[in-house]
């Protein structure tokens, strides 16, 4: 995780780090990490963390989720930007999108607000 990423605690004990989007997106675009509880581990060198004491972290190679929770949320189109000269239709997505699952023929340019074919 990057400094996109940050962390709080309401007890001390437990630390809550919420993954940003950028992290968030680098950690699923490959798709084979933490896509279920068998392959989802937390590792840390000794830095990683200290107490209030200063003492650090004991070294851990890895440890299953305890719960987890699979992405249901859908992508949303953030914008788009479309270019004449090249031809060019860029989309901003507010996520990580499977490039393979990209249908063209799906895809429409309209000249009003009037959701066309919605699914």
């Amino acid at each position: 995780l990057t400094s996109n990423s940050f962390t709080y605690s309401p007890n001390g004990k437990v630390v809550i780090i919420n993954i940003g989007q950028g992290d968030f997106n680098v950690l699923v675009a490959g798709n084979k990490t933490c896509t279920g509880v068998s392959n989802c581990f937390v590792s840390f060198t000794a830095g990683a963390i200290t107490d209030t004491f200063g003492n650090l972290v004991q070294y851990l190679a890895g440890q299953q989720v305890a719960n987890y929770t699979p992405d249901a949320v859908r992508p949303q189109l953030r914008n788009f930007t479309f270019d004449l000269n090249t031809g060019l239709l860029t989309l901003t997505f507010s996520e990580t999108v499977n490039l393979l699952s990209i249908r063209p023929d799906k895809i429409s340019l309209v000249d009003s607000l009037a959701l066309q074919n919605p699914v």
